[in-house]
C-alpha cells in the first residue's frame, strides 16, 4: 500500500465537507475513478470535474481514522463511524475497500433537533408516544427516506417527562 500523506487529506476534505454543508447536501460519495458526488434534495449532483485518485482516497481514509482503526480497517475491509468538524457539522461515515481502492460515503447529521412542528407531527400524540412504558414503535422506509428524523425529537422529549418510579 502507498504512504499517502493524512494531514494533506484531512485538510482537502474539510474543505471539500465545508463546502458540502454550505451547500446544503446531504452526503458525499468519494471513490476512486470519479468526481465526487453529493445529494442535494435527494438527488445526486457532480461536485468537481477532477476524478479522484486511488492516493487521494487513500489519503483521506487515513486523514479520518486513528492508526488503531487503520488496522481495524485493513483487517475488515469496511467500517462505520463518526467524524466531527467542530462548528461545521458532524458525519456519519461508511468506508470500505474494494477492488484495491476506497470508497466512502458521508452523511450529515444535524446538531439541531427539530421540533414536532417543524416536522409535520402532532405534538400530543408524540408526547403521548414518549411518555409510555412499555411497547415498540417503528419507522419504515427506503434508505434515505428521513426516518431518523421523528425519533430525535421523540427521544429528546421522553428525556423531560417526568422520570417514571419503579415499584418495590
Amino acid at each position: 500500500m502507498s504512504e499517502a500523506h493524512p494531514q494533506e487529506g484531512r485538510q482537502s476534505l474539510v474543505e471539500m465537507l465545508r463546502a458540502m454543508v454550505q451547500a446544503r447536501a446531504s452526503d458525499i460519495h468519494l471513490q476512486a475513478g470519479a468526481p465526487p458526488v453529493v445529494r442535494v434534495d435527494g438527488k445526486l449532483r457532480p461536485f468537481g470535474n477532477r476524478p479522484l485518485t486511488p492516493k487521494d482516497t487513500e489519503a483521506i481514509a487515513r486523514a479520518l481514522l486513528t492508526p488503531e482503526q487503520w488496522e481495524e480497517m485493513e483487517y475488515r475491509k469496511e467500517m462505520d463511524f463518526a467524524y466531527t468538524i467542530p462548528g461545521v457539522a458532524r458525519f456519519r461515515c461508511n468506508l470500505l475497500r474494494q477492488r484495491g481502492s476506497f470508497g466512502l460515503v458521508m452523511r450529515v447529521v444535524s446538531e439541531v433537533i427539530p421540533s414536532f412542528e417543524a416536522l409535520g407531527l402532532p405534538r400530543e400524540v408524540m408526547e403521548g408516544l414518549a411518555a409510555k412504558e412499555r411497547g415498540s414503535s417503528w419507522s419504515r422506509g427506503p434508505r434515505g427516506a428521513a426516518r431518523a428524523p421523528p425519533w430525535r425529537p421523540l427521544l429528546t422529549t421522553s428525556t423531560f417527562i417526568t422520570p417514571r418510579t419503579s415499584s418495590p
